[in-house]
C-alpha cells in the first residue's frame, strides 16, 4: 500500500477517509480514462465496486442523501466527498478537509 505524506496524516482524523482516499489512489485511474462518458449511475456503480475491492463499505451517491456516511460523486471536475456526520474530507482527488455543508476547503 503507498505511503500518504505525513503532512496528509496531520488533518485526518477519520480512518474512513483515509482508507477511501488510499483505495481510490491506487485503483482510479482506469475509471478515469471513460469517467467523463458514463452517465451519473453507471460512473457511481464503477466507483462503488472499486471501494468494495478494498474493503471500504460506503454508499456511493451522485447527490446528497439524509444518512452520512456516503461518498459524494461531483462531476465536471470529478471530485468525490466522504460526508460523515459533521465532517466532510475530499478523497479524490486528493484528500483535503472540507466544510459542510456546502463543501469548503478548510485552511490548514
Amino acid at each position: 500500500m503507498p505511503s500518504t505524506p505525513s503532512s496528509k496524516l496531520d488533518f485526518v482524523d477519520s480512518p474512513l477517509a483515509l482508507q477511501a482516499s488510499i483505495a481510490l489512489r491506487d485503483h482510479m485511474k482506469d475509471l478515469l480514462a471513460e469517467a467523463e462518458k458514463l452517465p451519473p449511475a453507471v460512473l457511481t456503480e464503477r466507483i462503488y465496486e472499486l471501494l468494495r475491492r478494498s474493503d471500504v463499505n460506503v454508499e456511493v451517491t451522485p447527490e446528497p442523501i439524509a444518512t452520512p456516511p456516503y461518498l459524494l460523486v461531483q462531476r465536471n471536475p470529478l471530485r468525490l466527498i466522504l460526508v460523515l456526520r459533521g465532517k466532510a474530507y475530499q478523497v479524490w482527488p486528493e484528500l483535503a478537509p472540507l466544510r459542510p455543508p456546502g463543501f469548503e476547503p478548510i485552511r490548514i
